[in-house]
């Protein structure tokens, strides 16, 4: 995973947007940075970011922006192009040199809106928790700020029993059965989690670590470090030190000082629409209403048709207790960045809720 050495750690500190009181200009180009973790909503907003750079560059080009593991292609794109948005998402690692002096150096110089969606998929060792990044994500901000270069970061938190449910419902149950271990070429070879019938005795099971989303931010960001063998393909951990780690109970401190520290903004996944694609179509087109008007996509809905999946109305009184019990901390995150996060702190805010 990505070191957390001295030479990444930032030798100042440059005032995030909620700190400032006001959100940042991209009018000399700039960075929006999204960590997007497992079944938070993170595919709403990638999508959107993704449309949105699609529509810039329509008005120059019929060329499409396309998706990659890494920007360098999209980064060489960026640099030719009359276009001012490009979006591109990282799945496999995250350099300085590559990834983010890269981006800087194209936003700077080009006067480009680079989007980033930071989105882990397996496999991928070496890809950063939320913590383990957040020296970098620091840097990353200073460095922007010495080149005259806007940056914002930002993340999400789900509910955790529906993220619990998410979880189960698009990796286990809507995974196809009797298949053998995905290869290479499979379209799933990014899903590590064997397919599981979708009952409440499997939901517990499959939920075999504590506060999962606070786990995954910290330590674990694609949820398989600690995993039953029976539940993942391949089991990764090494090591009765690994092992060790992974089943302490979560820092939650931790990961709020990384919120804290690092990120801009922390939205949550049931306020998705009144607060956070609003926000990002407020930074990105000066045009908060287009994010209201952006629906959620399902991506279980989309790309599991026929699985049933499992409801919270499904789950009897002891299972809500048990798993209530397992999310007690990640509750206590949640909460938090309830209390914590507004649009208001942001010197910015979008009132009437949507309703439904």
């Amino acid at each position: 995973m990505l070191s957390t050495s001295k030479t990444i750690e930032p030798n100042r500190s440059v005032h995030k947007a909620r700190e400032r009181r006001s959100l940042p200009d991209f009018s000399n180009g700039g960075i929006i940075v999204f960590y997007h973790n497992y079944k938070t909503g993170g595919s709403t907003v990638g999508k959107l970011l993704h449309e949105l750079a699609q529509h810039d560059q329509g008005k120059f080009s019929s060329q499409k922006n396309p998706q990659r593991n890494d920007g360098a292609e999209i980064f060489e794109i960026a640099k030719a192009s009359p276009a001012k948005m490009f979006f591109t998402m990282i799945r496999k690692r995250i350099t300085w040199e590559e990834e983010c002096l890269t981006s800087l150096k194209v936003a700077e110089n080009y006067k480009k809106l680079i989007l980033l969606e930071l989105h882990v998929e397996h496999p991928a060792p070496d890809f950063p928790s939320l913590v383990e990044l957040a020296p970098l994500l620091e840097k990353w901000r200073i460095e922007a700020d010495q080149r005259g270069v806007g940056f914002f970061s930002f993340t999400l938190l789900r509910e955790p029993i529906a993220h619990a449910l998410s979880f189960f419902n698009f990796f286990h149950v809507g995974n196809k059965k009797n298949l053998p271990p995905p290869t290479n070429d499979d379209h799933d070879f990014w899903n590590p989690f064997r397919p599981l019938d979708s009952t409440q005795k499997n939901f517990l099971y499959s939920y075999y670590t504590n506060n999962k989303q606070c786990q995954m931010l910290s330590v674990d960001p694609q949820a398989t470090r600690d995993a039953p063998d029976d539940l993942v393909w391949d089991q990764k951990l090494s090591s009765k030190e690994d092992i060790a780690e992974f089943r302490q109970p979560c820092r939650v401190d931790k990961v709020y000082d990384a919120f804290v520290n690092s990120l801009d903004w922390v939205g949550t996944t049931e306020n998705l629409q009144n607060e956070t694609l609003p926000l990002l179509t407020k930074l990105i087109a000066n045009d908060p209403s287009l994010g209201r008007n952006v629906p959620p996509f399902k991506v279980f809905d989309e790309n599991r048709a026929g699985a049933v999946g499992m409801k919270k109305l499904d789950l009897s009184k002891k299972t809500m207790d048990t798993i209530l019990k397992r999310t007690e901390l990640d509750r206590e995150l949640y909460d938090e960045v309830k209390r914590n996060f507004r649009l208001s702190d942001l010197g910015w805010d979008y009132q009437s809720p949507v309703e439904g």
